[in-house]
Order: structure tokens, then sequence, then C-alpha cells
């Protein structure tokens, strides 16, 4: 998903031990620790300047996945087909979603050959993932009141903290944040080594009990969240998410063709997706798993049906892509009549197949996106046909256009 973390440890000690021991099991790059500066023999190594400090700061409030449209070769591509849980190409978007090194970034470079676009792109993409580590801040003390981090997801704490320091460490976890792809934190997540979230906590806070369940739930608040979202308001969705032949996914795309519509069902699977996320692999997660596997696979669908750029999978969150990614084809997540070149063969395919108008319409809009997408800069003639596509998209979505009547007749005219 992208999101930060901070390890609180209980002194500077446990700071530098925390950070010897993640540096076995991850990059050295994904933490780093942050205390105030001391002279103390095996602590004054992870000291950092006023400005190396700040630009740790800068980086930790970054999303650490990045993307870019990106056209490559085979050999880029099976180099990242062999890196599934690191790197992504869907629809010519290249995602770093995992670990990228040095070395990483000069492979895909090298096996770009002569094209410079991908080269320069690939290039670019690496810096602004290096510019978005670490993922991790070890800390003690500084950073856990006044810095604001809306990206901090988790805290993994190993110190016993009370009052308005243990209610600002919360706080960090918890603001909220919502980016423009849609990704969205609906809670922060508190890992508590030490059991200040058993029976200690109102001890911990001198606060009424009232005002601290306000502010913290324990996990079982999110199961049953989870428990009535799958049983009041999945059922609304699951007669389209069922029987995935060529006529679910009609009837489907006709009735997300309403955007309020898709819009709310968009919202419900994001907040479902991040329950999913917190919870699994959780046992208490298996009664519902055939049914959230085909909410998602119809969320991939009308997604990718509905999108002005072509679907990418960074919308799902990690263990809903890996859990995709297992259990779903590609074609799953296509509409009838899917046009995945512009070309006489599939135009001559795309007349004469059966599909219903309004997936006609989606299919031939996305196509034509695509091409402008991919090749205006050596077409320029493309771009006004983009233009006109994107008009069409517009009328469709604003229910201008009645695709019952002869509009669409004009309309599919018009783009073919």
């Amino acid at each position: 998903m992208g999101f930060k973390a901070f390890m609180v440890g209980v002194d500077r000690e446990a700071c530098r031990l925390y950070k010897q021991a993640l540096d076995k099991y991850l990059p050295a790059e994904y933490s780093t620790v942050v205390y105030s500066r001391t002279t103390a023999e095996g602590l004054r190594e992870y000291n950092l300047t006023d400005a190396e400090e700040k630009e740790v700061r800068k980086a930790f409030i970054k999303k650490s996945v990045v993307s870019a449209r990106i056209s490559l070769p085979d050999a880029v591509i099976e180099f990242i087909e062999s890196r599934p849980k690191d790197f992504n190409y869907t629809s010519k978007t290249l995602s770093f979603t995992g670990y990228c090194s040095a070395e990483d970034a000069q492979n895909l470079e090298t096996l770009c050959g002569d094209d410079a676009d991908a080269v320069t792109k690939i290039r670019q993409l690496y810096e602004d993932y290096r510019k978005a580590l670490p993922k991790i801040l070890i800390v003690t003390e500084k950073l856990l009141t006044g810095f604001d981090a809306p990206i901090l997801y988790c805290m993994y704490l190993d110190k016993p903290m009370r009052d308005h320091v243990l209610l600002q460490g919360i706080a960090r976890v918890n603001r909220p944040y919502e980016d423009v792809e849609g990704l969205v934190k609906p809670y922060g997540f508190v890992l508590d080594f030490i059991g200040i979230f058993g029976d200690k906590l109102e001890q911990a806070l001198t606060f009424e009990s009232g005002e601290i369940n306000d502010i913290i739930q324990n996990v079982d608040v999110i199961k049953n969240l989870l428990q009535t979202m799958m049983e009041n308001t999945a059922p609304e969705y699951l007669p389209l998410a069922k029987g995935w032949d060529d006529k679910a996914k009609e009837r489907a795309a006709a009735h997300f063709a309403d955007k309020d519509l898709r819009e709310k069902f968009f919202k419900f699977v994001r907040q479902l997706q991040s329950i999913y996320e917190i919870l699994s692999p959780d046992p208490d997660l298996r009664p519902f798993m055939e049914n959230y596997q085909a909410i998602v696979r119809l969320y991939g669908t009308i997604r990718a049906a509905y999108n002005t750029n072509p679907y990418i999978d960074i919308e799902l969150t990690a263990k809903t892509k890996e859990l995709v990614r297992r259990n779903v084809t590609i074609g799953e997540l296509e509409m009838p009549g899917t046009i995945h070149e512009l070309n006489a063969q599939q135009l001559e395919q795309f007349r004469q197949n059966s599909t219903t108008d309004t997936v006609k319409v989606l299919n031939l809009i996305q196509a034509l996106l695509k091409a402008v997408h991919e090749q205006s800069q050596r077409s320029p003639f493309l771009i006004s046909i983009g233009e006109r596509a994107e008009t069409v998209r517009a009328s469709f979505e604003n229910r201008q256009i009645d695709l019952s009547t002869k509009d669409k007749r004009l309309t599919v005219k018009e783009l073919q």
C-alpha cells in the first residue's frame, strides 16, 4: 500500500538493537534510527545532523509505492515477473511495490537496450522510490509528538508511555490519509509489546474511559465491522459478482453505468480491502473469503472498464493483490470483446461481436485512450481522436448519451 511505520524502543540502546535486527531481515534502506544525538560508544554512529534528520522527515511522509507509465521490452517484463513482490507491470504501468536496489534499477535500464525513453523513465522512477525511503523510523522520544505524517499507519510499541505522550503517540498513527489514487487509511494500527492496551490502558491514560474508547478500539471492533459490511452491504453487489461469464459482466457494466452507484461501490471496496489488509491471515476471515474474492474481482473489472486510464492494480492493497494474483486470471478482469490493440483485425471482430452497446462503447474508448497515450508523440493526429473519445466518455458518464436510443448508433459509429 505504501504506508509507513514507527518502531518505538524503550531507549537509544533498544533502537540500536532493533536496527541491527531489522537489517538482518529487511534492506538497510528500509529503516532509519532517529533519536537525540549522543556521544555514547556504539550509539553515536546513528546520530543524524539537523540537515540529515530534515531529509529523513521529508522522505518519510511520501508513499513508498511509486508508478509510471512506460512501454517496456520483453526482457524487462521477464525480469519484473520474476520479482512479483517487488515490481508490477500492468497496462503499461510499472510500479515499484517492494524493494528495488540501485543494482536492480541498473539492470532494468540495461535490459531496456536502446530505448532511451524507457531508460529515462526508469531512472526517474527509481529516484522517486529512493526519495520515499525509509519505510520504518526507529524512535524512542523524537517524532512521537509534533511530527505530522498521515502516511504513518503502524506503530510497534515497545516502550511504556503515559498520558499525553501516549495519546499523542497514538494520534501519530491515527491521522487520516487519502491520496489521489483513492488509497485510504481508515485506521491507525498499534502493535503493543508492553501490554498497555490490556488492563493497564486506563491506568496509563488519566482520562475518562469514554474518551479512551472514542480514540482506541480493539481489533475485535474491526472484525465486527467486517462482518457487518459482508452481511449487510456486500449482498447488494454479490448478485452482480456471481456466475462470472460474459453476460454477467455485461449486466455489471450496465448496472454501474451510473457514476454515483459506481463511486459508492468503489468506496465500499476500498474500505473492505483496508480491513482485509489489517486482519489477514486471521482465521475469522475464512467464512467471508469466497464472497470477498468475488467482490474484488467485480471491482477490478468495473474499475478497468470505466477508468479514464487503463486498470492499475496498485489500486489494490498488497494482500488483496496477492489474493487476486493467485486466484484470478487477467481474462476474468476484462470485459467481453476487449480490444487489445487497435488494428483492422481487432476492429472487424469488434464490429461483429455480440456484446451490448454499453460494453462496446467502454471497450472502444479504453482502446482509443490507450492508443493515444502510447502513440500520440509519434502520431499527433491521435490527440484529436483521444479528445473526441474523452468527450464521448464524459457524456456517457453524465448520462447525456442514452444507449437505449439512436444515440448508441451515433456513439459507436463516431468512435469507430
